[in-house]
């Protein structure tokens, strides 16, 4: 249902209206809730009103407010001094089942206040910024997200610095900050470097004709698939169980690094515009 650089009328508006709702001054709020975020094209301010409006009727919440972007509108919940007095709000954003029956805002997550950070990274190694007719894929080797619990927060700050030390030794790296997310990716590519071509091995021809397989087409890009194969989470190896082809067995796996289209800032929804594709 719901997955920056907000208006400035808007979000100077709605802001100071959360901030007489939420229990701490404007000067000293740092945080809000995002509850979620409308992408839907042509419709999403309409959409993301009428979640608000329902959603302060059926709860009674006070400090619910939006943030439209372009191509997208951003649902967020007060403003708060610091994450742990956030917390006591996101349990009851969790735990809220809309009249329906759903849980539509499980996946909310605490996050700076819009305006309240500036943004982090060289301009010229932002992501978004690359997306042309002529340059259409990258390879994410490095995913970064706040967790308070475990005291980790600050993800644009170290995704930033990872993406500095890549270039520092060489590689071109780039960061692309999303909704809950900060990337750090490899390399930039035409569309012709990754592309649906007929699979080399086949039951019989008519089959081999017929089948096609997604693969990396540009030497360069296959030399940073090699050189960057397993994917890091907040500076670590991220294991995954999944069945071993080979044994039909469920086994651990590092995950794997992988392909996206790199997003648009006129048309990226958060982080959904990310078009994961494992590696051929």
């Amino acid at each position: 249902m719901m997955s920056r650089s907000a208006t400035a009328a808007v979000g100077a508006a709605l802001a100071l209206l959360a901030a007489f709702s939420s229990g701490c001054s404007q000067d000293r709020a740092r945080f809000t809730i995002l509850l979620g975020t409308m992408s839907m094209p042509g419709v999403h301010t309409e959409r993301a009103r009428h979640y608000l409006d329902q959603t302060e009727k059926h709860t009674g919440w006070k400090g619910l407010f939006l943030v439209h972007e372009a191509g997208k509108s951003k649902l967020y919940w007060g403003r708060y001094a610091t994450q742990q007095q956030a917390e006591h709000y996101l349990a009851k954003a969790h735990a809220y089942e809309a009249p329906y029956g759903g849980s539509i805002y499980r996946g909310a997550v605490i996050v700076p206040f819009p305006g309240s950070t500036k943004p982090q990274g060289p301009p010229a190694y932002d992501l978004a910024r690359r997306a042309s007719e002529d340059i259409r894929y990258t390879l994410i080797v490095a995913e970064f997200l706040d967790d308070p619990k475990r005291f980790y927060v600050g993800r644009e700050k170290f995704a930033a610095q990872y993406c500095q030390q890549l270039r520092n030794e060489g590689h071109e790296a780039f960061y692309y900050h999303g909704s809950v997310k900060s990337f750090v990716t490899v390399g930039d590519f035409p569309q012709s470097a990754y592309q649906w071509v007929r699979a080399a091995q086949a039951a019989d021809k008519g089959a081999q004709r017929r089948l096609m397989v997604a693969a990396i087409c540009d030497p360069k890009f296959q030399k940073l698939a090699q050189t960057f194969p397993e994917l890091a989470t907040n500076g670590r190896r991220h294991i995954v169980k999944k069945v071993n082809a080979q044994t039909g067995k469920m086994a651990e796996f590092p995950e794997p690094s992988y392909i996206m289209e790199i997003p648009r800032k006129q048309t990226s929804d958060g982080d959904s515009p990310l078009h994961r594709s494992s590696q051929p």
